[in-house]
């Protein structure tokens, strides 16, 4: 199992502040693209999220909660880079504007289709016991897909990372492992800007801020995934799913 821990900022905008902010980093000679941009081209996303029957972890990201956590597999796809060929089970959890992830890769012949829950691993399940308040740990449930179009930047000091998330969609867990079948223009979603270690005083992050023109605030493409799955009454009910909760007995 792998750590992390970070500073990070999001900025929601539109798809005409993204562009903005890609040519600046673009005409900066400090910024260089992320390693999984082959040559200079974005990759998918796509990150299965796991909630509560009550969803807890919606409902604190909507409620601007302190901290908070949240359980995920995730996959990536661009044109170097086979889909599933690697998947990482996750645990992110933010307190304000810190945020820490465990991970562990699997590859798909790790993964049991019929039985998520062997994804994730006893080391990632008390590393996310131990960042949720004891009330809140219940069952967890396959609840949305989220895949979006990433392009990222890192700056030459190896730590500031940025990135840019467009074309977000949501999709009923049952496709998870069909995702990036599902690839098409955005659903009207907002983009957003993440800002990861960087020196916001740097004077090209002044200039993505203004440029951005809104603050920075709390957002999250897992809530807007839900909405937007229950708008379109394309949400599936978690009696409905056909993989167990993680963290029932069997």
């Amino acid at each position: 199992m792998k750590i992390s821990s970070r500073i990070e900022y999001k900025y929601p905008c539109d798809h005409n502040q993204a562009d903005v902010v890609r040519d600046i980093l673009l005409d900066s000679p400090m910024w260089r693209f992320d390693p999984h941009c082959s040559s200079g081209n974005p990759y998918w996303v796509s990150s299965l999220y796991w909630d509560t029957q009550e969803m807890v972890s919606y409902s604190d990201s909507i409620n601007g909660e302190y901290t908070k956590a949240k359980m995920r597999l995730r996959a990536y796809f661009s044109p170097t880079h086979k889909p599933f060929s690697v998947i990482k089970a996750e645990v992110k959890s933010r307190l304000d504007k810190i945020c820490d992830k465990a991970s562990l890769s699997k590859t798909l012949s790790e993964i049991d289709l019929h039985d998520f829950r062997h994804c994730f691993s006893e080391d990632l399940h008390m590393f996310f016991r131990q960042r949720c308040k004891s009330y809140k740990m219940q069952p967890l449930f396959p609840v949305t897909v989220v895949m979006y179009e990433r392009l990222g930047f890192v700056h030459l000091d190896q730590k500031s990372r940025l990135t840019i998330d467009r074309n977000i969609m949501a999709l009923p867990p049952k496709l998870f492992f069909q995702s990036f079948e599902y690839i098409q223009p955005s659903q009207n979603f907002q983009c957003v800007v993440e800002l990861k270690d960087c020196n916001l005083k740097d004077a090209e992050m002044e200039h993505i801020a203004r440029a951005l023109s809104t603050p920075r605030q709390k957002f999250s493409k897992y809530c807007q995934a839900v909405d937007h799955l229950q708008a379109t009454k394309a949400w599936v009910k978690h009696e409905q799913a056909s993989v167990r909760p993680f963290g029932a007995k069997s």
